[in-house]
């Protein structure tokens, strides 16, 4: 595999590292690992969902404006609560 050496580690910055790590019973490098994985599916995540949403919005655009009145929607509440 791979290895991937990070330098200029502040002091602060390794020992709340090592502090996470010790709670979560993992070393310090399986630890900087997991926060890694973790920092990088979720920007994957986000393009995910940023695509997923602009899918989302062009389908709606495709769709006939709905004309619907605010008296409409209330009776339509109103009727849904009885």
């Amino acid at each position: 595999m791979p290895t991937l050496t990070i330098r200029n580690v502040s002091p602060d910055l390794h020992d709340a590292l090592k502090q996470l790590a010790d709670e979560h019973g993992r070393s310090l490098n399986s630890e900087v690992l997991q926060l890694l994985e973790r920092a990088v599916g979720q920007a994957g995540d986000a393009d995910r969902w940023r695509q997923a949403l602009e899918h989302w919005i062009a389908y709606q655009q495709t769709l006939p404006p709905v004309k619907i009145t605010e008296h409409e929607i209330r009776e339509a509440i109103r009727e849904g609560r009885m």
